[in-house]
C-alpha cells in the first residue's frame, strides 16, 4: 500500500504520550520505509502534536525537497482502506 514511501513519524497524544512507534509500525506494515531523521529522502512526515524539532527540520529543507506532512489519521485510514489514500485532505500545516 505504501511501498515507495519513506516516512518519519512524530505522533503524540494530547496527554503528552509519545505514540510514534505505534504509527511507525502501521506504516511499516503497509510497506513504508521508516526513517529516524527528516531529510531529502523523506516522502512523508506523519505529524500530530509533535515536537518543535520536527518543524525546524522540515523548514531546514529547501521547499522543493519538503515531504508531505500528514496527520496520523492518514495512516489509520490507509490501513482501513488497504490503499494509499490521497494525502490532500490529511495535510498538516506546520507554519
Amino acid at each position: 500500500v505504501l511501498e515507495g514511501c519513506t516516512v518519519f513519524v512524530d505522533v503524540w497524544m494530547s496527554d503528552g504520550q509519545d505514540t510514534s512507534s505505534i504509527y511507525a509500525d502501521i506504516a511499516k506494515n503497509l510497506g513504508a520505509r521508516i526513517v529516524k531523521r527528516i531529510g531529502p529522502q523523506c516522502t512523508h512526515i506523519v505529524y500530530t502534536a509533535g515536537r518543535e524539532r520536527t518543524v525546524e527540520q522540515y523548514f531546514a529543507l529547501s521547499e522543493t525537497k519538503r515531504p508531505k506532512t500528514v496527520g496520523a489519521s492518514w495512516l489509520r485510514d490507509c490501513k482501513q482502506a488497504d490503499a494509499r489514500l490521497d494525502e490532500e485532505r490529511y495535510l498538516v500545516d506546520l507554519e
